[in-house]
């Protein structure tokens, strides 16, 4: 749409517009109600309604009025700029007019047509952003930064010396699983024995009323050796508490079976 003008028009700009419009000069002057002769009667429709015929002609004058007057406001757009001098540029037209310097300035790569000529074109290289940089080379996703969230919530890894501070070796985990399973074979063992052999120290021993507690007793040195080791790694190598959990298993089962075997008193019958 075009914008409204800033000043009223002259009598000698309207009839400059009129003539280029191709209207009269003169106005038609105002008809004279006087001698104006009185408008036809109105004719009456079967159904007692009254037409208006004068609502047809009237509908068609306020038609070429409005294309009068669009044409007018056509018309007048040059001479209203033109009175309103120039104008200053918007920002659009600033920014469009340097892209086109810009781009006139910068010189285009034309590859010659000779074989002889014709060499790598050479691209412009892209700056990448190094690790010093403030600002990332691109967005870290949402997977990313939950990741460097849950690294930084959970504590760094201990070093090497630290962690073979806290685990046992194997040369002290080994001895003591078979400390455990000596003891419970050299009871049995001694009991056997002493039932088989009719004559020697096993079957002198085999006759003393504490017989059973002598044949207990390597199972229990045994059992009790590996209860003091599974302590010792539960409390000073850490990493390694499995195992100590595993020897105070072996070593209850142990006793509680060489109690059941060696003191049948002892199971209330």
């Amino acid at each position: 749409m075009s914008a409204l003008p800033e000043r009223r028009k002259s009598a000698e700009e309207l009839a400059k517009l009129r003539a280029s419009l191709g209207i009269d000069g003169d106005a038609p002057p105002p008809p004279d109600l006087k001698h104006q002769a009185p408008p036809p009667p109105l004719a009456r429709k079967p159904d007692g309604k009254k037409e208006s015929p004068s609502a047809p002609a009237a509908s068609k004058k306020a038609g070429v009025k409005k294309t009068a007057a669009k044409k007018a406001a056509k018309a007048g757009e040059p001479a209203s700029k033109a009175a309103r001098g120039p104008s200053a540029p918007s920002a659009s037209a600033v920014l469009e007019a340097e892209e086109g310097r810009s781009a006139a300035q910068t010189p285009k790569v034309v590859r010659s047509l000779k074989k002889s000529e014709q060499g790598p074109i050479r691209q412009a290289k892209v700056p990448v952003a190094n690790g010093e940089g403030a600002l990332p080379a691109r967005r870290h996703t949402e997977e990313e930064l939950r990741r460097f969230r849950l690294g930084e919530s959970n504590p760094a890894d201990l070093p090497a010396a630290q962690l073979a501070k806290l685990t046992a070796a194997w040369w002290v985990i080994a001895p003591l699983y078979a400390v455990g399973v000596v003891g419970l074979i050299l009871s049995f063992s001694m009991e056997q024995q002493a039932k088989t052999q009719m004559t020697g120290t096993l079957a002198r021993l085999a006759l003393r009323p504490n017989a059973p507690q002598w044949f207990f007793s390597p199972l229990a040195v045994g059992s009790g050796i590996m209860l003091l080791g599974a302590g010792w790694i539960a409390w000073k190598r850490t990493r390694s508490a499995h195992h100590a959990g595993f020897m105070t298993i072996l070593a209850i089962l142990f006793v509680t079976f060489g109690i059941l075997h060696f003191f049948p008193e002892l199971h209330g019958s």
